[in-house]
């Protein structure tokens, strides 16, 4: 993989693969900490609380990211990561979403 990075000219930061999922992990934490899900019970759907966790993960993310690249904090290339990282997210589950909606149609159209 550094072969690859080096002759295309791309830095590969080690402090990158720590960062990410750091970023993961205390997004998810402190969104449950902060609106616990058993306590409000469906205060709003289930998709959003994995919205508004999947936000402040990447925005955690976009800045540590912004951090080990540049050096600096910069504010506008993090915006660019959280834009990245939210449209993934959306597809993704747009992508789920579909899949498990077939996948309920097969499981009736099987009992049939």
């Amino acid at each position: 993989m550094m072969v690859l990075s080096v002759q295309a000219g791309i830095e590969l930061n080690p402090w990158a693969v720590i960062v990410s999922p750091a970023a993961c992990y205390i997004g998810f934490e402190v969104v449950t900490r902060l609106l616990p899900e058993s306590t409000q019970p469906r205060r709003f759907p289930r998709w959003q609380y994995f919205g508004i966790i999947a936000l402040v993960s990447s925005a955690l993310n976009g800045l540590g990211i912004t951090l080990v690249f540049k050096q600096e904090l910069d504010l506008l290339v993090a915006a660019g990561f959280v834009i990245g990282d939210m449209a993934g997210f959306f597809v993704c589950l747009l992508i789920l979403i579909y899949a498990f909606r077939f996948a309920r149609l097969l499981a009736k159209a099987s009992e049939t």
